[in-house]
């Protein structure tokens, strides 16, 4: 099976638990696998960017951690396909900010994925590096069996060079305005900028 043109999974349903409500009937998994796709196309070539390969790594983790006997076939295209809607909702919303912004992601560990912006604001001669960590883990709720991928975003600022802003207040700033998948990060970013530059020299705090 493809989604959004862009993974493969492969795998056996008759591996997986059947719908019927009763004691799934013990079997042992079988293999599975899922793929990026997208760089593939030679006439439509996109490549695996970092913070796509870092969500594309933790499910396939979770994935070959399944009880296949215990989960349900619809359980396994619902994780795969709102994990890789996450993926893609990062990615996007990187690709927006690296529109203003110098930007630089890194896979800081399997379950966290570090985002840094470098704001440069020469009427007040001041660099600020603003920093985003996504956390992702895989788990359910309570009392919710089926397997899902969940985010959250810590941010905070670093004055480089020039006005010393309040760090902690830029980042709150920010983690107020930030979704759990960066959406709304480019906006945010943009808003922060033009308060710092608003302020001038006169020191005082966002």
């Amino acid at each position: 099976m493809t989604y959004r043109g862009q993974l493969r999974l492969f795998f056996d349903t008759s591996a997986f638990a059947q719908l019927v409500t009763r004691s799934p009937r013990k079997r042992d998994n079988k293999p599975i696998s899922l793929t990026y796709i997208a760089d593939a196309d030679e006439h439509h070539p996109s490549p695996l960017t970092t913070e796509k390969r870092f969500f594309l790594q933790l499910m396939r983790v979770q994935l070959q951690c399944l009880v296949q006997h215990e989960t349900k076939t619809k359980d396994l295209l619902t994780f795969v396909s709102k994990g890789w809607d996450a993926a893609c909702d990062v990615s996007e919303t990187l690709r927006r900010l690296a529109i203003e912004n110098m930007v630089e992601t890194s896979i800081l560990s399997d379950e966290r994925l570090g985002v840094k912006a470098v704001l440069l604001l020469p009427k007040v001669q001041t660099k600020v590096h603003l920093s985003f960590e996504i956390s992702a883990s895989t788990g359910s709720d309570d009392g919710d069996e089926v397997l899902r991928l969940k985010t959250s975003v810590d941010v905070s600022g670093q004055v480089v060079y020039g006005e010393q802003y309040k760090e902690g207040k830029m980042g709150d700033f920010l983690k107020a305005r930030v979704g759990a998948c960066m959406q709304g990060a480019e906006g945010a970013v943009r808003d922060l900028k033009a308060r710092l530059i608003a302020t001038g020299r006169k020191g005082v705090t966002v």
